[in-house]
């Protein structure tokens, strides 16, 4: 895998009350010269608290995609 990513999330921050959620788009982009799978995975929190509407990816170089990320705490 090469190491030429860039990821953003966008708003960079969230707050969320517990039982309501809140969501935020991240964008992964090959900057790299070959065409690159790519997972994108969520650490760091009970799974049943966050969801991805897509989870992975082929992009071509220099193509981009959005995933949206939603955080739903108990």
């Amino acid at each position: 895998m090469s190491e030429e990513i860039n990821v953003t999330l966008a708003p960079e921050r969230l707050t969320v009350v517990p039982g309501e959620s809140a969501s935020a788009t991240v964008t992964v982009r090959n900057t790299g010269k070959v065409v690159e799978a790519y997972s994108v995975v969520l650490e760091g929190i009970d799974s049943k608290w966050g969801t991805l509407d897509v989870s992975s990816t082929n992009l071509f170089p220099g193509d981009e995609e959005s995933f949206e990320l939603t955080i739903r705490p108990p």
